[in-house]
């Protein structure tokens, strides 16, 4: 009777799977994603300068009722509110197509800051709402609303996010590639 001897099996290399998205919605490359964000955020940031622009200098406080309270104020803000959004989606497209992490970067923050905001907006809201006794459906579709809008807000910044964390790592890489030669 002969001794059978296997040889042990070698296990191939699985690539290391980063933390975070791989992939954007439709089977898009993350960077395919960052540039059609940066592009929605540019035209939305465009969209709300215009109307706001338009509301300021054509519609004035009769837009909003008889009266002037605070409406110009409210206007001037969403126009630099508007400005930023495309100076952001503008940075983020430039910074996706070169990859340039400080680019994204940019736009993460103004993001997690406006993120904040919605947060803080949607809680005082859902308070207001409570207090002066507006309707259980008002509040439930107010509170399904920002739902969606923070669902949104949160796959972009995870979709720039994950793609700003994989040219971080290849650019390491290539880094360390180049020192140790």
């Amino acid at each position: 009777m002969g001794v059978l001897i296997e040889e042990p099996l070698e296990v191939e290399q699985v690539p290391k799977r980063r933390k975070g998205l791989n992939k954007c919605c439709c089977s898009c490359s993350l960077q395919a994603g960052c540039i059609i964000i940066g592009t929605l955020t540019t035209f939305h940031g465009l969209g709300a300068f215009l109307a706001s622009l338009f509301t300021l200098i054509f519609g004035g406080g009769y837009m909003f009722g008889n009266t002037y309270s605070n409406v110009g104020v409210r206007l001037c803000i969403m126009l630099v509110i508007g400005i930023l959004h495309f100076a952001t989606g503008v940075s983020l497209i430039y910074g996706a197509d070169k990859r340039r992490p400080s680019f994204m970067k940019f736009w993460l923050f103004t993001q997690y800051v406006e993120f904040s905001l919605l947060v803080a907006a949607a809680v005082i809201s859902f308070i207001i709402s409570m207090v002066q006794g507006v309707p259980v459906g008002a509040i439930w579709s107010l509170l399904a609303y920002f739902t969606v809008v923070v669902g949104i807000f949160v796959y972009c910044i995870a979709v720039v996010q994950g793609f700003c964390r994989e040219v971080m790592e290849s650019e390491n890489n290539k880094r360390y590639l180049k020192a140790e030669i």
